[in-house]
């Protein structure tokens, strides 16, 4: 049974140029003006399909973005998209946590609803960050989201990260630093003494002081 469906996937990649990294890119246009980059993995035929749709901070190209699932979900009548959170990898505008995204997603929902190879039906996929952010996505009620399926969500943004009852700064700044695919990231990230910026005050500048 193995070697039967291996030998069917290398047919269907030989013969209709099936491949793992069968995407193609644009850059979308939001409401105010920044363009959002969305990779979607491309159709070989004229047919309208369903489309799975994630949003990502972690870079849509990374092997932690699920990409590696889009042949998976084509040869099983689905198109696979994904984005680059606002501010993160090749989109425009400044990354702020979550905040962008309701607004980013509902706009990004319409325009895969319009696609030649969309037939309009749209759910969305993820964990932790890109689980979090289609519960903010849905409350915008975009006509063409179907269904979500957020998994490892965040709470209240008041209770998580949590250490002892406060927000976990700690934390945040190695999330930042090390996760998170901002354009302009460097090694200087990285702090030989991370209590210098964990005593900063006001937090509020804390951006700007790292």
């Amino acid at each position: 049974m193995f070697l039967k469906g291996f030998f069917l996937l290398l047919c269907l990649r030989f013969f209709y140029g099936l491949s793992p990294d069968n995407f193609l890119t644009e850059k979308v246009r939001m409401r105010d003006g920044k363009y959002i980059a969305i990779d979607y993995y491309r159709s070989l035929t004229n047919e309208k399909l369903p489309v799975i749709f994630k949003m990502t901070p972690y870079g849509k190209s990374s092997s932690r973005s699920f990409r590696n699932e889009g042949e998976f979900w084509y040869r099983n009548g689905y198109i696979f998209a994904i984005a680059d959170v606002r501010g993160t990898g090749d989109s425009e505008g400044e990354f702020e946590l979550i905040s962008n995204d309701g607004n980013d997603g509902y706009d990004l929902i319409e325009w895969i609803a319009k696609q030649p190879w969309s037939n309009g039906k749209v759910g969305m996929r993820g964990a932790s960050y890109s689980g979090t952010n289609q519960l903010y996505i849905a409350a915008k009620n975009p006509k063409n989201l179907l269904c979500i399926t957020p998994s490892a969500s965040v709470g209240k943004f008041f209770d998580f990260p949590p250490f002892n009852k406060a927000f976990a700064l700690n934390w945040a700044l190695f999330w930042l630093g090390t996760a998170v695919n901002l354009p302009h990231k460097t090694n200087e990230w990285i702090h030989s003494d991370p209590s210098e910026w964990l005593n900063h005050l006001p937090l509020y500048t804390l951006d700007e002081y790292v």
